[in-house]
């Protein structure tokens, strides 16, 4: 397979992200494979590789398209022959670099073309150099073919898997060119990157909530707030998120843990979508308490708001209170 065809759709219509991940099924199926074979057949533990905390390795998910993890198709191995040409700093070839450096000066002095040529003749000699592949971007980018730049850098993302910066840069420009898959894709990538990182998981939840697939964001939701727990934003969007998802009272519960566990970061307006929500659940007592035990804490030497105070009024009506509700 040719590896600037990854900067392409394939034949079935597949965009560059979308190939990427039926490769990452591919490798994770053979290595699943691989390791029941080898259980069965009570083999020796062998030396584990290098693999991200989702399953397949980029090197897997590379072997999968048919490239080695060094450069080209991956050969037998055997022992090494005289006259091998030797590898600079970083392990690419004086030949590489040369070429590299060449596309670079191209790129400099606006030939476009020229530069691309060269780029493209480094990739089928080692398919694997990402620098490669993000040269092309700039030129593509350059040229005005942004999508197809967007592809090229795509590509060099998957062979710098941890750089976070480039991840949410490609998720920035899919968002710019309307594709929310490939926007989650990236978002993933990055939260697989450094999974402490806020705003790929917030983004990637906003992204979720708009495709109306609630379940999916909360599940980002809740990660993030593994990170930032007592978090009044995170608690109130995952609280609307489980009522859009058909679940009232997990919804009321996380409000209500808020409060409880972090009332030091809670406020009034946590306590406002709490009664918000029981009021839509029909109740109006428990409301009443949630809204009395807020003003206790948050407003004891001043009215509430006019928000909750007509939201209490409300619930008395309800419950046939009238002087109180008046």
């Amino acid at each position: 397979m040719d590896p600037l065809r990854f900067a392409e759709e394939d034949e079935n219509g597949k965009l560059p992200y979308e190939q990427f991940q039926r490769l990452e099924y591919e490798a994770l199926a053979a290595k699943k494979r691989k390791n029941l074979a080898a259980k069965r057949a009570e083999t020796a533990q062998t030396k584990a590789k290098q693999q991200d905390i989702f399953g397949a390795s980029v090197d897997e998910i590379w072997d999968a398209a048919g490239f080695g993890a060094t450069g080209g198709r991956r050969r037998r191995k055997g022992p090494k022959k005289k006259g091998r040409k030797k590898k600079a700093a970083g392990g690419l070839t004086p030949e590489i670099n040369k070429k590299l450096g060449e596309a670079n000066l191209l790129y400099a002095t606006g030939q476009f073309d020229e530069a691309v040529e060269i780029l493209k003749e480094v990739v089928r000699i080692a398919p694997n150099v990402a620098d490669s592949y993000h040269t092309l971007g700039l030129l593509y980018d350059a040229k005005g073919d942004r999508t197809r730049a967007l592809n090229f850098y795509m590509i060099a993302a998957h062979l710098t898997p941890k750089d976070i910066v480039l991840w949410k840069r490609l998720a920035s420009w899919s968002m710019e060119l309307d594709n929310p898959g490939q926007v989650i894709y990236c978002l993933q990538r990055a939260m697989r990157a450094d999974p402490t990182d806020v705003d790929a998981k917030w983004d990637c939840a906003s992204l979720y909530a708009e495709l109306n697939d609630f379940q999916k964001a909360i599940d980002c939701l809740e990660q993030l707030l593994d990170v930032r727990p007592g978090d009044v934003e995170i608690c109130k969007m995952i609280a609307k998120m489980r009522q859009k998802n058909g679940q009232p009272d997990l919804a009321t519960q996380v409000l209500e843990k808020l409060i409880e566990e972090y009332p030091a970061e809670a406020d009034l307006s946590a306590v406002n979508l709490l009664a918000e929500l029981h009021m839509a659940n029909g109740a109006f007592a428990t409301t009443i308490s949630w809204i009395d035990q807020a003003r206790d804490l948050y407003s004891p030497d001043q009215p509430l708001p006019l928000d909750l105070s007509v939201k209490a009024g409300i619930c008395h009506a309800y419950l046939g209170d009238l002087e109180a509700a008046e």
